[in-house]
């Protein structure tokens, strides 16, 4: 099932620009003491790939679907990273290196050249609960808010609204979140008013979930970016292995690098790219 996002679009009214925010993590919420040593448990990053509606349906959508027919014979594929780097289903084909060389090629081109903005959130899980103890927050929703911040004040500054999509978890999960996802819109944050977040976003009554069988692209993408994102965060902390291959990362990180949302002045951490460590 391949979803219409084109009824998410409201047309635009005194110059007020529609972006749509797309979200997936790398790593999970849980947190356990014994597994501070695992870097893959220990740590969180949350990435959101935030794109303009018109060039979303116009553009986006289309190069996506371009690159899965040539490389792949077949546009309606889903990319899924954890099915990718094992070279698993329908990328079993990415066992001959001509096949891989042409996909890396490919994708590089397409992120390289395509119009969207990057926000990721990385945390470490550990350092948290050790810091806060009974005041730490769930990691998930930490990362979640700030990165909610973030579009906010994206948006701010484009005299615009959004709407946000995430990558539905389970059904749990996805209640609680959404759950003080709603209060944001009668409480605020100590950044952002309630006010402020219920005159940009505009699903307020609950995340626009989905899974992996909707065939969003906007979320496609941000599963392929979080493992090269989560990398980047936490540079110079951590080692991470994306398991995409050297040669692949770096190139891709590059491009995130110049993707990240910005300051007035151009920096990126603390915009862009935040660490809570």
């Amino acid at each position: 099932m391949e979803e219409d996002l084109a009824r998410y679009v409201t047309p635009e009214k005194e110059g007020r620009l529609q972006y749509l925010l797309f979200i997936d993590e790398s790593g999970t919420e849980c947190w356990n003491p014994r597994m501070s040593h695992d870097i893959n448990e220990r740590l969180l990053c949350l990435i959101g790939v935030i794109v303009r509606s018109d060039y979303y349906h116009n553009v986006f959508e289309g190069e996506l679907l371009n690159l899965k027919k040539d490389v792949f014979g077949n546009p309606n594929i889903i990319l899924h990273t954890n099915e990718i780097v094992r070279r698993k289903g329908p990328f079993s084909t990415l066992k001959d290196d001509k096949t891989d060389d042409k996909f890396q090629d490919q994708l590089k081109r397409l992120l390289s050249n395509s119009d969207f903005t990057v926000i990721a959130i990385g945390i470490d899980k550990d350092n948290h609960h050790v810091r806060y103890q009974e005041r730490a927050l769930n990691a998930y929703y930490y990362c979640f808010l700030m990165l909610l911040e973030r579009f906010v004040f994206f948006l701010e500054k484009r005299n615009a609204v959004g709407r946000v999509f995430a990558e539905a978890r389970n059904k749990e999960a996805d209640k609680r979140l959404n759950n003080r996802y709603r209060q944001l819109f009668v409480e605020g944050t100590y950044y952002v008013t309630a006010s402020q977040f219920r005159g940009r976003i505009q699903n307020k009554d609950k995340i626009l979930f989905r899974t992996k069988t909707h065939k969003v692209a906007g979320l496609e993408v941000a599963d392929i970016l979080s493992r090269f994102a989560k990398k980047d965060v936490f540079r110079g902390y951590y080692s991470i292995n994306t398991k995409w291959g050297t040669r692949l990362e770096e190139d891709i990180i590059q491009i995130i690098q110049k993707k990240y949302d910005k300051s007035p002045n151009g920096a990126i951490d603390g915009y862009g790219r935040k660490l809570i460590l």
